[in-house]
């Protein structure tokens, strides 16, 4: 029972890194006609697929003023989110929104991917005056944002200006992914309450399972339980770092571990998986070929561990998901 447990947190682990690094689909079509998103009271999301404009900041200097002074043409992105994957550059994106047709006066833009370092965003007026200003990001503490939620959420207001044009500047050490959907205020809300709802009981189900296991281990001193209780531990870590909810929960104000808790959770993951996965079945006497597999997953483990204190994500994760794949293949071939 304790192997299959383990395994399958390990495949879900697994996809969690792959979550990471990969492109987050659309979830709805968008309205978008002539580059224009077009609001529309009888869609509850939009997606800004066909609408979204982008212009690539390789140096990470350019600013909106010069932008807009120099007359810098965007480009029309043809993908339905916005996906660099791993890059040094900065990118600048644009979005013009129209709610004419739309009686609806309040909306929220959303970005549903919540590590990115940083993610200005200016709002501009059909005439070109600036509407607001929003710092998000995690290189900010979670207490600035706008919207207290643990995707980046940017409100809008169509109370007088029916067209508008949103400027996000976006720089990130992590995967550049900037999947983009506007909401009615009241839709999300309801949407993401149940979303809410539900990751609840997920980790709760996930406490459930750290506390039967360390009852185990105190009731039988089995090194083997230890272990799987720091599995545990790390994995639900690990998961609530990429969604953003151990940010909006638990470390708020603490940014350095905002920063660090992908990669070290990632490192933890692999020390405490490769040695439960050696202890408990025993492949120093029963397979020698994987325990020097394991014993190298150990060791490249704490070394993500360690070096997430110096490097940035870019470079743990591409070290982190290589030995995920060798672990979970020693482990299944075991």
């Amino acid at each position: 029972m304790l192997r299959t447990d383990f395994f399958t947190l390990l495949l879900a682990g697994f996809l969690t890194l792959i979550t990471v690094a990969l492109p987050v689909a659309a979830e709805n079509a968008t309205t978008s006609r002539t580059g224009i998103l077009y609001l529309s009271d009888d869609a509850d999301q939009i997606s800004s697929s066909g609408a979204l404009y982008y212009l690539e900041d390789p140096l990470a200097q350019l600013s909106l003023p010069y932008i807009l002074e120099q007359n810098i043409p965007f480009r029309l992105y043809p993908k339905a989110a916005f996906n660099e994957g791993f890059t040094e550059s900065a990118y600048w994106l644009k979005l013009t929104i129209d709610a004419g047709q739309s009686e609806k006066s309040r909306w929220l833009l959303e970005i549903n991917y919540p590590l990115l370092d940083v993610v200005n965003a200016t709002i501009l007026s059909q005439d070109g005056s600036q509407l607001s200003y929003f710092e998000l990001g995690d290189l900010h503490e979670f207490a600035q944002r706008p919207v207290s939620h643990r995707n980046f959420v940017i409100p809008l207001n169509f109370s007088t200006d029916k067209r508008q044009v949103v400027y996000l500047n976006i720089q990130t050490t992590s995967s550049m992914q900037v999947p983009i959907s506007l909401w009615d205020s009241t839709s999300f809300v309801e949407k993401r309450s149940n979303e809410q709802y539900g990751l609840g009981l997920y980790y709760g189900m996930m406490l459930v399972m750290f506390l039967y296991n360390l009852f185990l281990w105190m009731s039988i001193r089995d090194s083997n339980y230890l272990l799987y209780i720091g599995y545990i531990a790390s994995f639900s870590t690990l998961q609530l770092a990429t969604s953003g909810l151990g940010y909006q929960f638990i470390w708020p104000e603490w940014i350095w571990l905002e920063q660090m808790a992908v990669p070290l959770t990632i490192g933890l993951v692999g020390v405490f998986g490769s040695a439960f996965t050696r202890g408990f079945l025993q492949t120093n006497i029963h397979n020698r070929p994987a325990d020097i597999a394991l014993r190298a997953c150990l060791l490249l483990s704490a070394l993500i561990c360690l070096s997430s204190l110096v490097f940035d994500i870019a470079t743990v994760m591409s070290t982190g998901k290589f030995v995920v794949v060798i672990f979970l293949g020693t482990g299944f071939c075991s």
